[in-house]
């Protein structure tokens, strides 16, 4: 059917969420824009879900896929699911293309599908890619990326060329479900406080300072600003550490670095906990950090306060693994496309 293919994708979230946005929503508009086919997005959960509001969005969007499925020739689901009884109708008697998207630790429910009713599972880091293929599904490792034209590089080269001796900023960006990673954080950077000077910058939901009102943000080095879709960039732009830090939880180990890969979009340095997603965009020592314990975060965020240069080295480097590896979206959704009109 080449180009004619019409694609139904629906979505656990609205494009409020990263993971939505890049993984579903400019998916959509490249390949409405570049291979002009019919696409329609329905979205299950809104950001009003715990109201009255919230419910009815979600049952009418029940309806409406059940509405449009039977008329698309490929169902794309991204973090969400239909039943088994409904996957088994639309292969044996439809004939559809049906695709899973995840890129965080899958519910349960996800993983008890039939494979044999799934055409792929598009994983955003190998932890989940493992999941998928012990229960025979193809499942392939499909890291959820960023378009070319994010590309900050000439800005950041300009300051560091200049040798500006502003104060380094430490950043970490995140969700508001994040927030319990920031106190050891804290503790590493109250102790290289005594030697450097630095702000640690935290950006998140305004109900963190719910959380440390006290504990985190009276402290005068640090600076809590609330995250904004509209300047989701701007807050790379104006940091030069990104600290990611995770833990060996089954939730961290699914996580797929999509922060990191925007830190190395904008030419910040990222420093980052240790699983094998974030590995596969930071080379420890070639384009930034990755660390296992408390230790070992402080002796590299060391390294990087006190030598600029070295900072300028792994932006330098990142901007080369970006190309090596051909982390752009352009690319991945070229990969996508072979998926969807074979």
């Amino acid at each position: 059917m080449g180009n004619k293919r019409r694609i139904l994708f629906i979505s656990l979230y609205n494009k409020i969420f990263a993971s939505a946005r890049y993984r579903v929503y400019n998916v959509a508009k490249f390949l409405k824009n570049n291979k002009k086919i019919f696409v329609k997005i329905i979205y299950l959960i809104n950001p009003y879900q715990n109201t009255l509001i919230g419910l009815c969005h979600y049952y009418f969007s029940l309806l409406l896929i059940r509405f449009y499925y039977l008329w698309f020739d490929v169902i794309y689901m991204h973090k969400t699911h239909l039943s088994n009884f409904e996957l088994f109708f639309l292969k044996k008697f439809f004939k559809k293309k049906i695709i899973i998207s995840i890129d965080d630790l899958p519910a349960n429910s996800m993983l008890n599908i039939n494979p044999k009713f799934i055409d792929v599972v598009l994983c955003g880091s190998d932890y989940i890619q493992n999941l998928f293929s012990k229960r025979n599904f193809n499942a392939v490792f499909w890291p959820t990326t960023i378009p070319k034209n994010k590309l900050s590089y000439k800005k950041r080269e300009k300051k560091y060329n200049k040798k500006n001796n502003n104060e380094v900023i430490i950043g970490w960006i995140g969700s508001s479900c994040g927030e319990y990673y920031i106190p050891p954080i804290i503790t590493t950077l109250d102790k290289l406080r005594k030697q450097y000077t630095f702000k640690f910058k935290i950006v998140t939901s305004k109900y963190f300072i719910n959380y440390y009102p006290e504990d985190i943000l009276n402290r005068k080095y640090v600076i809590f600003e609330e995250w904004h879709l509209k300047n989701e960039w701007s807050y790379f732009d104006k940091i030069d550490i990104l600290i990611m830090s995770l833990d060996d939880s089954n939730r961290s180990k699914a996580k797929g670095g999509f922060k990191i890969l925007q830190a190395m979009f904008r030419g910040v340095v990222p420093v980052a906990y240790y699983t094998k997603a974030n590995a596969y965009f930071i080379t420890d020592g070639l384009n930034g950090f990755l660390y296992k314990n408390e230790k070992e975060l402080e002796d590299k965020l060391e390294l990087l306060l006190k030598n600029e240069d070295l900072r300028e080295k792994f932006i330098l480097n990142s901007y080369k693994i970006l190309e090596e590896k051909k982390l752009y979206f352009e690319d991945k959704v070229e990969e996508l496309w072979q998926y969807l009109r074979d």
